[in-house]
Protein backbone atom coordinates (compact mmCIF):
# COMPACT_ATOMS: atom_id res chain seq x y z
CA UNK A 1 0.00 0.00 0.00
CA UNK A 2 2.63 2.59 1.02
CA UNK A 3 5.22 1.43 -1.47
CA UNK A 4 3.34 3.05 -4.36
CA UNK A 5 2.87 6.44 -2.67
CA UNK A 6 5.07 9.35 -1.76
CA UNK A 7 5.06 10.06 1.97
CA UNK A 8 5.94 13.46 3.40
CA UNK A 9 7.23 13.42 6.96
CA UNK A 10 5.77 16.04 9.32
CA UNK A 11 8.97 17.01 11.12
CA UNK A 12 7.13 18.97 13.84
CA UNK A 13 5.49 15.69 14.93
CA UNK A 14 8.80 13.79 15.33
CA UNK A 15 9.08 12.77 18.98
CA UNK A 16 10.78 9.91 20.87
CA UNK A 17 7.50 7.95 20.77
CA UNK A 18 6.03 8.68 17.33
CA UNK A 19 6.44 9.75 13.74
CA UNK A 20 3.91 11.43 11.47
CA UNK A 21 3.55 11.85 7.73
CA UNK A 22 1.06 12.88 5.08
CA UNK A 23 -0.54 10.07 3.11
CA UNK A 24 -2.75 11.27 0.27
CA UNK A 25 -3.22 14.58 2.12
CA UNK A 26 -4.17 12.97 5.45
CA UNK A 27 -1.94 13.17 8.54
CA UNK A 28 -1.03 9.71 9.84
CA UNK A 29 0.71 9.25 13.19
CA UNK A 30 2.56 6.07 14.12
CA UNK A 31 3.61 5.12 17.63
CA UNK A 32 7.02 3.49 17.92
CA UNK A 33 6.43 0.17 19.69
CA UNK A 34 9.38 -1.49 21.39
CA UNK A 35 9.71 -4.73 23.28
CA UNK A 36 11.60 -5.84 26.36
CA UNK A 37 11.27 -8.58 28.98
CA UNK A 38 7.98 -7.01 30.17
CA UNK A 39 6.42 -7.00 26.69
CA UNK A 40 5.42 -4.35 24.17
CA UNK A 41 5.67 -0.69 25.18
CA UNK A 42 6.10 2.88 23.97
CA UNK A 43 8.19 5.42 25.84
CA UNK A 44 6.15 8.62 25.57
CA UNK A 45 8.29 11.77 25.62
CA UNK A 46 11.23 9.55 26.58
CA UNK A 47 9.97 9.53 30.18
CA UNK A 48 6.62 7.76 30.47
CA UNK A 49 6.09 4.10 29.70
CA UNK A 50 2.84 2.88 28.15
CA UNK A 51 2.48 -0.90 28.10
CA UNK A 52 0.64 -2.43 25.17
CA UNK A 53 -1.29 -5.73 25.29
CA UNK A 54 0.39 -8.81 23.84
CA UNK A 55 -1.95 -8.53 20.83
CA UNK A 56 -0.95 -4.90 20.14
CA UNK A 57 -0.97 -5.57 16.40
CA UNK A 58 -4.10 -6.71 14.60
CA UNK A 59 -3.81 -9.32 11.87
CA UNK A 60 -1.07 -9.53 9.27
CA UNK A 61 -1.47 -6.15 7.58
CA UNK A 62 1.45 -4.20 6.17
CA UNK A 63 2.05 -1.87 7.86
CA UNK A 64 0.78 -3.36 11.13
CA UNK A 65 -2.32 -1.77 12.61
CA UNK A 66 -3.40 -1.51 16.23
CA UNK A 67 -5.71 -4.11 17.72
CA UNK A 68 -9.00 -3.17 19.39
CA UNK A 69 -7.50 -3.89 22.84
CA UNK A 70 -4.49 -1.67 22.06
CA UNK A 71 -6.80 1.20 21.09
CA UNK A 72 -8.92 0.73 24.21
CA UNK A 73 -5.86 0.82 26.47
CA UNK A 74 -4.42 3.86 24.73
CA UNK A 75 -7.71 5.76 24.96
CA UNK A 76 -7.90 4.92 28.67
CA UNK A 77 -4.38 6.30 29.26
CA UNK A 78 -4.43 9.18 26.76
CA UNK A 79 -4.79 11.96 29.33
CA UNK A 80 -1.95 10.59 31.49
CA UNK A 81 0.32 10.25 28.47
CA UNK A 82 -0.52 13.72 27.16
CA UNK A 83 0.08 15.27 30.59
CA UNK A 84 3.53 13.66 30.71
CA UNK A 85 4.67 15.94 27.88
CA UNK A 86 7.45 18.23 29.08
CA UNK A 87 6.61 21.93 29.01
CA UNK A 88 9.43 24.19 27.87
CA UNK A 89 10.29 26.96 30.29
CA UNK A 90 8.33 30.11 29.52
CA UNK A 91 5.74 28.29 27.36
CA UNK A 92 2.28 27.08 28.26
CA UNK A 93 1.28 23.61 27.14
CA UNK A 94 -1.27 23.56 24.33
CA UNK A 95 -2.89 20.42 25.68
Amino acid sequence: MFHEHSLTEIKGKRFPHKRAFLFEGVMVELFLVQTDDRGFFTSFWGTTRHDWPSDVFSGQLDPPTASASALTGYRRDHERLTNARPVKTGQASHF
